[in-house]
């Protein structure tokens, strides 16, 4: 590691001149001084270049020869962060606390079973007011990779995770690149195989905000896109604990009901806009947990599918598919 900063801040950017300066400060900002800051820029065609080098030489900028999206461009910072103890991949149009990294790194320096520290992320709008606020802990904590892992096969697509977070770059090692194939559920999808790694940690105060606005990436996804890439991920979760070992009987039960779960919302929320998708759903709800689903979602997804199919989409439901509400 000689020659090299301790922790890595990588800001993947693709046309993000917009607010790349406020995220940029909020990283030079640190209280945390053994820092080292790139820009990795995904062939932008607006002034992205331009806002990443007025800030050389404190900020290395690099560019991508070609496009590689989301997920490359995130694979593309942590080749470059080989060598450095932590890195930290921050979102080009959020903000964060001057002692996120100190405090993380605190955190993981203490816990050495924890693979990364998290803090609760609020949301803000596109001129930095809180939209979402986000309640303190009493303290700094570790959970269990097991015990988080099923929590997330449990809820939504999480707010926090490796991206937005201290991860220690050993850890990338271990768990591989990001899956270039997602295009929204990345995250959650490389969430899954780090905690069959290590532990999460999690600090206590709020100490970093995604901003929301029309043009971020999250908005380029419609619900029923989003919703699907969130079950693959989960489906590929399932199957990653099956493989692991580090699941007993009854807790690899509970995560295929949770993913069988979420193929039912989905088949029975979409069903009017698509009958092939919402039989897709349905076949992975019955191939996790078979006949206990016969109900609620399982059976109005059914007879939804075949109402399509019968008689073709509704406008309602297409309109419910497309919407992009994030």
């Amino acid at each position: 590691m000689t020659g090299r900063a301790r922790v890595v801040i990588a800001i993947p950017t693709y046309n993000g001149a917009r607010f790349l300066r406020a995220a940029l400060h909020c990283a030079l900002n640190q209280t945390y001084r053994d820092i080292e800051i790139l820009v990795v820029d995904d062939c932008s065609s607006d002034e992205t270049s331009d806002v990443a080098s007025s800030f050389a030489p404190r900020v290395i900028a690099y560019e991508n020869e070609i496009h590689r999206g989301i997920g490359g461009n995130w694979n593309r910072c942590v080749e470059l962060s080989k060598g450095a103890a932590y890195l930290l991949i921050a979102h080009q149009d959020d903000l964060m606390s001057a002692t996120l990294v100190e405090r993380a790194v605190e955190l993981l320096e203490r816990e050495p079973a924890a693979g990364f520290a998290m803090a609760p992320v609020e949301q803000i709008d596109e001129k930095g007011r809180v939209i979402e606020a986000r309640e303190s802990a009493e303290g700094d904590f570790v959970r269990p990779g097991a015990e988080y892992f099923e929590r997330l096969m449990e809820g939504s697509m999480p707010m926090w995770g490796p991206v937005a977070g201290v991860v220690r770059r050993a850890l990338y090692d271990q768990a591989g690149v990001f899956d270039e194939t997602y295009s929204y559920a990345v995250d959650l999808q490389m969430h899954f195989r780090m905690l069959l790694q290590a532990d999460a940690g999690f600090l206590a105060e709020p100490r970093y905000q995604w901003r929301r606005h029309e043009n971020q990436a999250t908005s380029r996804h419609n619900k029923g896109q989003r919703y699907e890439e969130v079950i693959r991920a989960k489906l590929e979760g399932v199957k990653l604990a099956e493989r692991s070992g580090g699941f007993d009987p009854p807790a690899l039960a509970r995560l295929r009901r949770a993913a069988a779960r979420d193929c039912c919302k989905a088949a029975r929320r979409y069903a009017l806009a698509d009958a092939g998708y919402a039989r897709r759903h349905l076949r992975h709800a019955w191939s996790l947990c078979h006949g206990s689903l016969l109900k609620n979602d399982f059976l109005a997804g059914s007879l939804r599918m075949i109402w399509t199919g019968l008689f073709g989409p509704t406008a309602a439901g297409r309109a419910r598919f497309e919407r992009t509400g994030i």
